[in-house]
């Protein structure tokens, strides 16, 4: 008698649609910027604070991977520094993804999230609202204007076959309410009520660190998805 051991076939897994795989970069970095700005763009005063802790990068990738798994296969989510690697521009990403830098998993597409000029709250003041920080109007605070987090970012959309971008947008979340021309969108940022605002991070208290971290943790969350829903996509 020949007895014949049960095996369980292995499942057969399709092969994923080249056309449908995405590499996600996030370059925020490890630094905030703590800023203000004067009466004029020579007045404007920012320091660069380091916070790897925090790990936004961490926080943008996961918030992209969760808006993006319903259309595409996420192959690859990778952080680059910026103080190493700078993609502040359409010319600068496309010059890291030529060299391989973006992508280490071939992929149909590359999302790149990363501080741009072309995100700025307040064009000119580059030193003070680049990235993510928080800001004040150092000339303003007796007109009851408060200071304000910020994650003035931009999404780049590119096709990973020619190295071409398919789409860029500046980072968005919901407004609270429409605007006088009817949009319903705004660029992220966050104001600080009643907040004891201090010239030097180090003088800011543990809570005050904490609550910014939180709110800049928050618009991330907020604006990947809300600007990755609206931007178009093959």
């Amino acid at each position: 008698m020949v007895l014949l051991s049960a095996c369980t076939a292995a499942p057969v897994v399709p092969p994923t649609d080249p056309t449908r795989t995405i590499a996600i970069v996030s370059a925020i970095g490890p630094d905030l910027i703590l800023g203000e700005t004067g009466a004029a763009l020579a007045d404007d005063q920012s320091q660069s604070i380091a916070v790897p802790q925090w790990d936004l990068d961490g926080v943008a990738l996961a918030a992209a991977r969760t808006a993006l798994a319903r259309r595409f296969t996420v192959v690859a989510a990778t952080r680059i520094d910026p103080n190493e690697t700078a993609l502040d521009s359409t010319a600068a990403i496309l010059g890291a993804a030529r060299k391989g830098t973006l992508a280490p998993t071939p992929a149909g597409l590359i999302l790149v999230i990363s501080p741009s000029t072309s995100a700025l709250n307040r064009q000119g003041h580059l030193s003070v609202d680049y990235g993510v920080g928080v800001s004040r109007w150092r000339a303003l605070p007796v007109f009851g204007q408060p200071p304000y987090v910020h994650a003035f970012l931009a999404v780049t959309l590119i096709d990973g076959r020619s190295l071409t971008v398919v789409a860029q947008a500046a980072m968005k979340i919901k407004a609270r309410e429409p605007s006088i021309f009817g949009e319903d969108e705004t660029l992220p940022f966050v104001p600080l009520e009643n907040f004891d605002w201090r010239d030097h991070w180090s003088d800011l208290t543990a809570k005050q660190h904490e609550q910014i971290h939180q709110l800049i943790a928050a618009l991330l969350k907020q604006s990947v998805p809300f600007t990755l829903d609206k931007l178009p996509s093959p």
